[in-house]
């Protein structure tokens, strides 16, 4: 009976292996994409991942799921991929443009890529504010999904850190996690 159970589980776990080869195909994709973001910018490098370590923190402190907390640190990971389809420079492009610009793009790059549905709320709205001032949608409070708001706090505490306020000088972490409370 045991070769029998031993038979029947061989196509499982050969389908097992070839899901976990995809998994890992895919998270090559994406460190390459992230790769390609910090070469076009190399201002931005580093940002990708630490606004992912930082998202993956607070999902864990929220107590999300495991599997929550891989899909906020993802879209964490790849909310500025459609910087790479939009000109960056600067003598052209204002900032402001270029960050709505990169959110729309960001969703079109992404959209159709199985499994990223799930992540692409992450990317779409990391640009929106409570009060309805950010972009592209003005959405305000609980029309935020909480995979954006989290990837919009880790996001303006890396830029409070490495870039700074006013003058751009780098914020030390303890006072930038005083204003954020």
């Amino acid at each position: 009976a045991s070769t029998t159970h031993i038979a029947l589980a061989l196509p499982l776990l050969a389908a097992a292996g070839s899901v976990d080869r995809v998994r890992k195909g895919l998270m090559g994709t994406v460190r390459s994409l992230v790769t390609a973001m910090e070469m076009k910018d190399p201002g931005s490098r580093g940002h990708a991942h630490r606004v992912s370590e930082y998202a993956a923190v607070v999902g864990a402190q929220l107590a999300l799921p495991p599997e929550e907390v891989h899909r906020v640190r993802l879209a964490a990971l790849l909310h500025d991929v459609g910087k790479l389809a939009v000109r960056l420079d600067h003598s052209t492009a204002t900032p402001e443009l270029v960050r709505e610009q990169h959110v729309q793009a960001g969703e079109r790059m992404l959209t159709g890529i199985e499994g990223f549905e799930q992540i692409l709320p992450g990317i779409r709205y990391h640009h929106e504010r409570a009060d309805g001032t950010g972009f592209p949608y003005k959405l305000k409070n609980a029309d935020i999904p909480v995979m954006a708001r989290i990837v919009i706090v880790a996001n303006a505490f890396d830029e409070a850190c490495t870039r700074g306020g006013p003058g751009g000088a780098p914020i030390p972490s303890k006072e930038v996690v005083k204003d954020l409370a």
